[in-house]
């Protein structure tokens, strides 16, 4: 049978107000896999000497897209909007040097038929301005700007507008499957 590799799956996102009702919430969203996604995953496996690419940075990072543009294989970080890293908005960095247990950024486990790393609650918080409608999640390898790596994407089943006060969190998995 041939594995498949599912990156960047939502397990679970959700948009709270400020008074913490929840405003929607979605689970197990689907991603697409970018071209330099594939590159950078195969190269810090298999190629660690592949240019521009090799081994794993000791972070990656996960955004908040509110471009409106339909993915494709071909996207660069170039292609993702954001907002601005003011009002509360950072790409997380989620740590790749842990061991995978219980506590750090990535635990690995075998929930189902196959194994994946999967991500605590990453959570951003809107403050004093609204932010630009978020439609999309991404993973990448750098902290801001378009010199990093766009791994993959998932778009969001509803766009959000998020009000000052407004939180949105979101835990991902990462995985190998039959």
């Amino acid at each position: 049978m041939v594995k498949k590799i599912h990156v960047l799956h939502i397990r679970e996102i959700s948009h709270l107000n400020k008074y913490g009702k929840i405003l929607w919430k979605d689970k197990d969203l689907k991603n697409i896999l970018h071209d330099e996604g594939e590159l950078y995953i195969l190269s810090a496996a298999f190629a660690t000497g592949y240019s521009g690419y090799g081994v794993a940075p000791d972070n990656l990072y996960l955004g908040l897209d509110t471009s409106t543009r339909t993915l494709g294989e071909a996207d660069t970080l170039s292609l993702v909007g954001e907002n601005a890293q003011t009002n509360g908005y950072e790409r997380k960095a989620l740590s790749t040097q842990g061991t995978g247990v219980s506590g750090q950024d990535f635990v690995l486990n075998q929930p189902t038929t196959f194994y994946r790393a999967e991500s605590k609650i990453w959570t951003w918080s809107c403050v004093n301005d609204a932010w630009t409608t978020v439609t999309k999640l991404f993973l990448c390898t750098a902290p801001s700007g378009t010199s990093g790596k766009l791994i993959c994407s998932v778009p969001l089943s509803s766009s959000r507008l998020l009000q000052p006060g407004d939180v949105i969190s979101a835990a991902i998995y990462i995985g190998l499957s039959e």
